[in-house]
């Protein structure tokens, strides 16, 4: 671990003790926290800032209730001080980091072109994002808990109600104090913390602190230091799906010694990684082992938003249920606006589907689409081609496609005035909930959900059918196997590059030809069901194609997060660059961050619990009407058999996991489900990755 350049800048009163004098003024813990930034092992201090790695900025935090003013101009004169460095005035020089220690007010944003750690400001994607101060209290003041659930986070939020109806359902609740909450959090067993993307919630350091255990409710992918964490052995995690908040009860009735293990445990970690001695240590580590020169790709423009502002993961319910609630509000059914749908197809379907109750109280004039006949209807609407609809009828089109909106865009220019509006899912998912209204809707009881019961996740398999993709299998392999205990690949007898790879890195292979039988051209229920019959099924599988891979990290972060085995997971696919897909392959193996420099398009696609990613429980996998008790085998190619499988569970047991796989392209959609048509990539070489004898740290290989 390489040695970083630490430039420190100290502004205000001189600190009047060190950083091993104890004391319990939370303020003056504060002032010392640049102290232990400097004495972490692995720094040295330079006083050329020129050359300094990182840039520490002591603002006194003691002084600022009595001294507010003072600090204030204490804290420009600092912001001064830093843009008259040599570093800061070129950008050659300028360093990647700054530490500041001081008030939240502290106006880090004026630095230009620095990851700033300070707890308003961002932090880079591997350290806490915007880390709260973690107050430290001393273990006696924790009384014995009188309540069974403190909920913390924000009450105007939708997410906290939802919480505190399924919380005061099954037991005592109470609602952390705003100016004292760690008191409130002290009164109960466990700490429910909501958490809406962000800062992470302060409450949950407290409750660590303090001999509590959280349960974080959030769709946050990553949580701080958790390469080195195992968060499953002190809090619970869950998703924020009603059907993931119904798993609160059963928390509830977990057992005391295994509540009393997490709290002893929750208590050391806080002690070691999240502890204001312990954080600025953190810190260094992960920034010193970082190479120097090591660069972010840029970032991706996702055609479609990956979360909601409220920082929720956005999948097609909440998705559609956004765009509903725009149409109505501005186009209401009373109301002289009127709607025009163009386009009649899959995403039509599905989006009409999802519009109870908005759609009632939105103005559509009806469906344009260039096959329809007049005369025709489409899920109660007229549909008709689009010279049956006057200019003078309707007075903006909405763009009925997630895939080809500028296309369908251009289509709408031909046929209607160039200066009719246009309104495209897109554009409408980008724009904040907060800048409508949601329409009138009646009032209904609260829901509590039903009671379920959650699991951690302590073993997985995986399966998937490689036929003829061999060249896409040397590539996705060896990153994806250490994600499981045992992973099965289903090919054919005369498919020898498959066998041999998936044999050179200790995957199990089955041979089958069943795929074939009976007339079928490609029978890939067949193949999957075949390949069940080789993994032990007693926790949870991942079904995948040979053409993904899979994220790094994938199988701590399914680790440390608390499940509903009644539900089917799945995850956003990402496209691999269609062109030279070789090169940006070999790029990716020695800079995984490329994953984020890939777009986000056509949600109908790549937003849904299809085959390239389906996580269920074994055991409770529910069977299919003919009587499989997984993959139906009446599909003679591969184009449905995992739509009917992922059909079997109601849309509310969908969820969707903040993980995003990437596909390597190889044609359209279709191209190859009656088999392998599409042109081939060079395969990687096979004696470039030697046989894996381990898997994930912890997770010992069958």
């Amino acid at each position: 671990m390489r040695k970083l350049r630490i430039f420190p800048i100290h502004e205000g009163p001189a600190l009047r003790s060190d950083a091993s004098t104890r004391t319990t003024n939370p303020y003056e813990q504060l002032d010392r926290l640049p102290l232990y930034l400097e004495t972490c092992e692995g720094l040295e201090q330079t006083d050329q800032p020129e050359k300094a790695d990182l840039i520490a900025i002591a603002l006194p935090f003691s002084q600022w209730i009595a001294e507010a003013p003072s600090i204030r101009k204490g804290q420009h004169r600092c912001l001064t001080a830093i843009h008259s460095l040599p570093s800061f005035r070129d950008p050659a020089l300028r360093p990647k980091h700054v530490f500041i220690c001081g008030h939240p007010d502290f106006p880090g944003s004026e630095i230009p072109e620095a990851t700033i750690f300070q707890p308003v400001v961002s932090f880079p994607d591997d350290l806490p994002r915007n880390h709260p101060i973690p107050w430290l209290f001393d273990e006696t003041f924790a009384p014995s808990p009188s309540a069974d659930f403190c909920l913390c986070g924000n009450p105007a939020d939708e997410l906290f109600r939802a919480v505190e109806r399924v919380a005061s359902s099954c037991g005592s609740l109470l609602r952390a104090d705003p100016e004292n909450p760690a008191t409130t959090i002290a009164q109960a067993r466990l700490t429910l913390c909501v958490w809406n993307g962000g800062s992470l919630d302060c409450a949950f350091y407290q409750a660590l602190a303090l001999g509590r255990i959280p349960i974080l409710i959030s769709d946050a992918r990553r949580l701080p230091f958790d390469d080195l964490i195992d968060y499953s052995t002190i809090a619970f995690h869950i998703g924020i799906a009603s059907e993931e908040l119904a798993l609160i009860p059963s928390i509830l009735q977990t057992d005391q010694t295994t509540l009393n293990a997490m709290v002893t445990q929750g208590r050391e970690i806080h002690r070691r990684f999240l502890s204001l001695t312990a954080l600025p240590a953190q810190i260094v580590r992960i920034l010193a082992t970082r190479h120097p020169s090591a660069s972010e790709p840029p970032r991706a423009q996702h055609e479609f938003p990956l979360t909601d502002t409220a920082g929720h993961l956005l999948d097609e319910p909440r998705m559609f249920a956004h765009l509903w609630r725009q149409l109505a509000h501005t186009y209401p059914a009373d109301g002289t606006k009127v709607l025009l749908f163009l386009g009649a197809g899959k995403f039509l379907h599905r989006f009409l589907d999802a519009g109870d109750p908005w759609k009632n109280q939105t103005n559509i004039r009806g469906i344009a689409d260039d096959a329809a006949q007049s005369g025709q209807t489409f899920a109660g609407y007229p549909l008709a081609p689009p010279d049956a609809f006057p200019a003078h009828t309707f007075n903006s089109v909405f763009l009925a496609t997630d895939s080809c909106e500028k296309k369908l865009a251009e289509r709408c220019r031909a046929l209607f005035d160039p200066e009719t509006p246009t309104l495209s899912p897109a554009q409408l998912a980008a724009k904040s909930p907060g800048e409508c209204s949601p329409p009138p809707r009646t009032t209904q009881p609260p829901s509590h959900g039903r009671k379920s019961s959650g699991r951690f996740m302590r073993r997985l398999e995986g399966l998937l059918v490689c036929i003829r993709y061999g060249d896409y299998l040397s590539w996705s392999l060896p990153g994806n196997l250490p994600h499981f205990d045992r992973l099965v690949v289903v090919t054919s007898p005369d498919d020898t590059l498959s066998r041999s790879i998936a044999a050179q890195h200790g995957a199990t292979v089955i041979l089958s030809d069943s795929y074939v039988q009976d007339g079928a051209v490609f029978n890939k229920g067949k193949l999957l069901n075949e390949g069940f019959k080789a993994l032990k099924l007693d926790d949870w599988v991942l079904v995948c194609d040979s053409d993904i891979l899979l994220p790094i990290g994938l199988r701590r972060r399914l680790q440390q997060r608390f499940f509903n085995p009644e539900c089917l997971y799945y995850a956003i696919r990402l496209e691999a660059p269609i062109h030279h897909t070789e090169h940006w392959l070999t790029a990716f193996e020695s800079n995984p961050a490329l994953r984020s420099s890939r777009p986000f398009n056509r949600p109908g696609a790549n937003r849904m619990p299809w085959g390239y990613f389906q996580l269920f429980h074994a055991r409770e996998c529910p069977p299919s009407e003919s009587g499989e008790p997984f993959y139906s085998e009446h599909f003679p190619n591969a184009g449905d058999v995992d739509y009917e499988f992922q059909a079997r569970w109601p849309a509310e047991r969908k969820i969707l996991l903040p993980e995003a796989v990437v596909h390597l392209p190889h044609g359209g959609e279709g191209v190859n489900w009656t088999g392998r048509t599409s042109r081939r990539l060079k395969p990687r070489p096979v004696s470039c990755y030697p046989p894996s004898n381990s898997n994930t740290p912890g997770v010992p290989r069958p």
